[in-house]
């Protein structure tokens, strides 16, 4: 398994041209967000704190962590979903959009909050990943699993992450909606017994790959 990990850890040759213009596209879009909505959920696209609250209450079986890194932390929200349930672990938030970091930045300052990418994640037991693949992308698939390998590769216990599922009966232009049976499936090439949640939400599904690296 660990021989898997690290051939996928070479983000920068392995993303297309293509998909490096939406990277900087997700950028400019969430800096626009962060600066039209300000300190508003609306600001990362949802509706209200409920749908949030929700999908982050389908990572909790990784709580146990010592330490978590938070990829694409937007404006923290993960991180005080933590704090609410007692958590009180290493944390360190990580977004492409300094806009976002600055208002993660100030919402808690106690944290640690890092502009960056995939290659600024540092090592940690978990590494949890939320609303991070919602945006259309070319090669969803080839993509998708560079961008999880190269998460696997940095933590020590296990990736959590979410994705828009294909069954959505009213789905969005510009979001990536992404077939959960076919996304399980290519997990398991890292982890056979990848657990799949999806009876939370019926346009989302949540993924739970244990690295082999360090039992908790």
């Amino acid at each position: 398994m660990l021989s898997k990990l690290r051939n996928f850890w070479s983000p920068a040759s392995s993303y297309s041209a293509a998909y490096r213009q939406v990277l900087k596209h997700t950028r400019q879009y969430y800096n626009r967000q962060a600066h039209q909505h300000g300190d508003s959920i609306h600001a990362l696209g949802w509706q209200d704190s409920a749908g949030q609250a929700v999908r982050f209450s389908q990572f909790l079986r990784a709580l146990p962590a010592l330490s978590i890194v938070d990829f694409g932390c937007g404006r923290g929200d993960f991180y005080g979903f933590l704090c609410d349930q007692g958590w009180t672990g290493d944390y360190w938030g990580i977004d492409i959009s300094p806009a976002m970091i600055r208002l993660a930045q100030k919402r808690y300052p106690d944290a640690t909050f890092i502009t960056g990418s995939l290659a600024d994640i540092p090592q940690t037991d978990v590494v949890v990943a939320s609303g991070v693949f919602s945006l259309k992308i070319p090669d969803p698939m080839h993509n998708l699993a560079v961008q999880i390998g190269t998460l696997l590769a940095r933590a020590r216990h296990q990736v959590v992450f979410n994705a828009l599922s294909q069954s959505c009966e009213s789905q969005v232009p510009g979001l990536q909606y992404y077939n959960p049976t076919q996304v399980h499936r290519l997990c398991h090439q890292w982890d056979p017994q990848a657990v799949i949640i999806r009876d939370y939400w019926p346009d989302d599904f949540t993924i739970h790959i244990k690295t082999g690296m360090l039992d908790l």
